[in-house]
This record gives C-alpha cells, structure tokens and sequence, in this order.
C-alpha cells in the first residue's frame, strides 16, 4: 500500500558533519518504528535532491522524512511543496529527524530516540499553518519560499548568516558544543550590528522604522534556547516581534530576556499579529527562513493555514 512506503533521506553535512554519527546512533531504531516498506539515501551537497525527488516519486512513495538542520528540513519541504503544487505529487506526509545544529523544527521536544529528537510518528501526523514569503532582490530575481518554523530579519538573520558561513571559532565549537557555538554567534552579531531602515506594511498600516530584529513566528524557538514564548498566542495567524532603534545594549538585554522566553513590550520591542505583512528596503538585505539565507529589498509574507501534512 502507498501510506506503507517511506523514503528517508539524511544530509551527512548536517551540523559540520556530525549528522552521520548521529543518524547511525538511531538508524537500527528508526527503521523499526517505521516498518513497512523503506528506503534510506544518505548524500552530501552538491545533490539534486529536487530530481531524486522526483524520480522517487514515479515509483509512489508518498511518506518522507528528512534528516538534518531546519534548513535540510525546510529545503525538502519546499521541494515538495513545489512538486505538489505543479500536480507531480498529489499529497505526501514529511517527518523528520534532528540531525542539525538549532533543531527548532522539533521544540518543544516532544519524542526522542536514544537523545535525539524526531517527529516520526506518521499515523498521528496533521495538516499544519505554513508561511509563504516572495522575495524580489536588486537582480531582479523573484522568488517563493515556504517556512515552517520562522523568518526574520535584523540581527536574526545577521547570526544566522554567520552560523552558516563561520568564522574559525563558530567553526570549531559548532560539532563540538552547539549552544555555546549559537551564544558567540549572537554576541559576535549584537557587536558588530547596525539598523536597517524599512517599511512595513502590516495591518492596514505603514511603518517606517529602524529595524534592530523582525521575527515572523509559527515556533516560537530562534535558534538554540532562544525563544519567545512556549506556544502561538493563537493559531492560523503570524506572531510578529519588533525590535527597533536598539543600540548594543538594549540588544544585548533582548538576547537575555529571550534565553529565559522573555519579551516585555515597550517602546523599541512591539508585537503585531497577522496572517500577511510586506517589508520594504531601499537595498539588498538578508532574510532568514528557517535557518536559510536569502537576499532581496521586497519581501510579501502570507500564512497558509493547515496546508503541509507533518508527523508529530
């Protein structure tokens, strides 16, 4: 049968290499919770994962799950979803396994194997909100993202940009002590950070505002133990955190409270909650979705409520 067939496929770059050592310490247990029908491919980038994807899919095999970082996770998710929107792909299940740095997709930590988390359950899996973003850079380059955890700009994606693209010392402690590695990427950022002028257009609303951070939540967790809060303060909309006009300090007091799931409104830290908001900036800036960077100057993001199928 379709629903007994799962493909599994495990990004062996993940967390600087450590995802293979992982993946080993839980593959025995993995597959037989799974049962039925599998297939494992292990790669490592550069892979088209977009073709295997595709070529997988002639054969019916509709229940995936993908081991890696947020961003593995996120880039699975978008190939699928693109696969089903074009028609290829009538529905598919997507689980996963933490074989990352930050692991947020799976916060709170609900199922774990042998230390590390997974959402593998697929007979209890449910339809889940998702955020779409369209990005046009200077380029003129347009493209459509899906998210499933969070996006953001300012100080966020600044860190995420340098988690992703590390100096010697994020490099070193990244397989070896994560949180340690997240906490000197955040400290490395707030130091060397500037604001970013832009426009948001929100609620009927136009803001002009210079911009310290701007998270746009579906899991309230950041990076590490960073977080805004346990749960959404509602579902099928965006919870939207602002911070603006912050110098080092007020940064650094934000990254503290949020350590402890602290975010006290005041006049630099606002809250806003919606289903869309546009973001407007005079030049190229970064926006992090999921744990991914992407450079653009326009960026139109809408929530699609229970639209992607994940395991729990």
């Amino acid at each position: 049968m379709i629903e007994e067939k799962t493909l599994i496929v495990i990004n062996m770059a993940a967390n600087s290499g450590a995802a293979k050592c992982k993946w080993e310490t839980i593959e025995k247990e993995v597959l037989q919770y799974i049962g039925g029908e599998v297939i494992v491919r292990v790669y490592s980038p550069p892979f088209d994962l977009q073709s295997f994807f595709k070529e997988i899919i002639n054969q019916e095999y509709y229940q995936f799950i993908v081991g890696g970082g947020d961003g593995t996770i996120n880039f699975a998710a978008n190939i699928l979803y693109e696969l089903q929107v074009q028609g290829l792909l009538k529905s598919f299940t997507l689980g996963a396994l933490a074989l990352g740095s930050s692991n947020d997709f799976f916060k709170p930590m609900a199922h774990l194997i042998n230390g590390i988390p997974v959402r593998i359950n697929i007979k209890s899996a449910r339809f889940e909100d998702i955020g779409s973003v369209k990005i046009d850079n200077s380029n003129g380059e347009k493209l459509e993202k899906i998210f499933l955890v969070n996006a953001g700009l300012g100080v966020t994606a600044d860190a995420n940009f340098l988690f992703n693209n590390p100096n010697k010392l994020i490099n070193f402690l990244k397989p070896k002590a994560t949180q340690l590695a997240i906490l000197a990427t955040a400290l490395i950022t707030i130091f060397k950070h500037s604001n970013k002028t832009i426009t948001i257009r929100i609620q009927k609303k136009i803001i002009e505002v210079a911009m310290s951070n701007l998270s746009i939540i579906l899991i309230p967790y950041i990076s590490g133990s960073f977080h805004y809060n346990k749960e959404r303060s509602e579902k099928n909309r965006f919870d939207i955190f602002l911070c603006k006009e912050m110098g080092r300090l007020s940064l650094l007091k934000t990254l503290i409270d949020l350590s402890r799931g602290e975010f006290k409104i005041g006049k630099d830290r606002i809250v806003y909650y919606s289903k869309n908001l546009r973001i407007k900036s005079k030049n190229d800036i970064p926006l992090e979705i999921d744990g991914e960077i992407f450079l653009g100057r326009s960026f139109d993001f809408e929530l699609i409520s229970k639209k992607i199928c994940l395991a729990t």
